[in-house]
């Protein structure tokens, strides 16, 4: 006896494929850092964050101290050949040292504002130099200003920059929002005015009424500070001169302008 034959049912239509959900990029486990004073500041500021260290024989006395703490510690240390230490470091650049260590955390804006008082900090816009990153931090650190913000992922404590930072990397924070003119409501909040540079400003920077609490605005060499940061900025100075080139490195501006503000408010 056969059965009766079941109604086909219409077939469903295909589902769509999902686009895939990105996942948060996982902050590195590690960094390489090289540079002698640069490997010195880290080791004095954050000695267990270090991992291992490799270094040619000629540098063995200044980092005695950092090598016997890593027998303490059982880290691994390794003496090496220049070449080798090259490509270790990734770099030949590498001033006889290198150290593997945990990258230092990204600061949170509200953090590195401070209490009340004079303070000072600085903002780079589509400044991505490892070298400029690394001199205008070595300025900052001098200045002791509170943070340095840098817009982008490329922005870096480690390699090169904290090579030319000489040190400051381990002493400046780095915020790292998307876009430097958003943060400037949060820094109003907190009590600061925000100063930006230009070469058409008509303010000289030596003349005009600097705050104590000043967040100072820096653009990148050639494009310069962007238009909606000159025209949301509550200062625009200059930097006066002969007007032999037409600009300084962001790095050198920063350090003629903190010198200025520490002048008048940070202690002479």
């Amino acid at each position: 006896m056969r059965r009766p034959m079941c109604p086909s049912r219409p077939s469903r239509p295909a589902r769509p494929p999902r686009p895939p959900v990105p996942r948060p990029a996982r902050p590195p486990r590690e960094a390489r850092f090289h540079g002698r004073r640069a490997c010195q500041a880290l080791f004095e500021r954050r000695p267990d964050d270090v991992l291992r260290v490799y270094l040619v024989e000629e540098v063995l006395p200044a980092f005695g101290a950092l090598l016997k703490e890593c027998a303490r510690a059982r880290r691994p240390y390794r003496i090496v050949q220049p070449d080798e230490l090259a490509t270790l470091a990734g770099t030949l650049h590498h001033e006889g040292v290198c150290v593997i260590a945990r990258p230092r955390p990204d600061a949170v804006l509200d953090e590195v504002v401070g209490p009340p008082g004079p303070a000072c900090l600085v903002a780079l816009e589509g400044v991505s130099n490892p070298h400029n990153l690394g001199a205008a931090l070595r300025v900052c650190a001098h200045f002791g200003a509170r943070a340095l913000l840098a817009e982008g992922a490329e922005a870096s404590l480690a390699g090169a920059t904290a090579r030319v930072a000489e040190g400051g990397s381990e002493w400046t924070p780095l915020v790292r929002p998307d876009g430097v003119v958003g943060t400037f409501p949060a820094l109003r909040r907190a009590g600061f005015r925000v100063v930006a540079t230009s070469s058409r400003a008509k303010a000289s920077l030596y003349q005009a009424d600097l705050p104590p609490r000043a967040a100072f605005v820096f653009g990148a060499e050639g494009a310069g500070l962007g238009g909606e940061a000159k025209q949301s900025a509550d200062l625009l100075v200059r930097i006066p001169g002969t007007g032999h080139v037409q600009s300084l490195n962001v790095a050198t501006t920063v350090a003629v302008v903190l010198g200025e503000w520490w002048r008048r408010h940070g202690g002479g």
